[in-house]
């Protein structure tokens, strides 16, 4: 269903119609792209398996909150979180413009963190 929407859709300029139609985390799987780090722009790659384990996981590690997120092109996704009162607008506000990139960056890790 996802591809005949996105294929209806795509002549028109309408992108990100897919992952829309899919449904939630499946935007977190990464196609084949010209611009990704090689070997990764061959193949499609899954997203976490569990981000919010690893979220959370990190807390423990770190002692600062963890949010996982793929933001790419099409927008912001918010994966998972250690700490449910973070909010997803905050998150996607901060990462919309993709400002950790998206070619050769490989695993791009930021520290967010308020102005006092």
């Amino acid at each position: 269903m996802g591809a005949l929407a996105a294929a209806i859709t795509k002549p028109f300029g309408i992108k990100g119609v897919f992952y829309k139609v899919v449904g939630k985390n499946i935007n977190a799987i990464d196609g084949p792209c010209d611009y990704t780090l090689p070997p990764y722009n061959e193949y499609a790659k899954l997203g976490p398996a569990e981000p919010e384990k690893v979220a959370k996981k990190l807390k423990f590690e770190i002692n600062h909150d963890v949010v996982i997120i793929d933001a790419n092109d099409l927008g912001v996704a918010i994966l998972g979180k250690s700490n449910k009162d973070i909010s997803d607008a905050f998150c996607k506000n901060v990462f919309k413009d993709n400002p950790l990139g998206q070619s050769s960056e490989q695993t791009p890790l930021c520290i967010v963190r308020k102005i006092l």
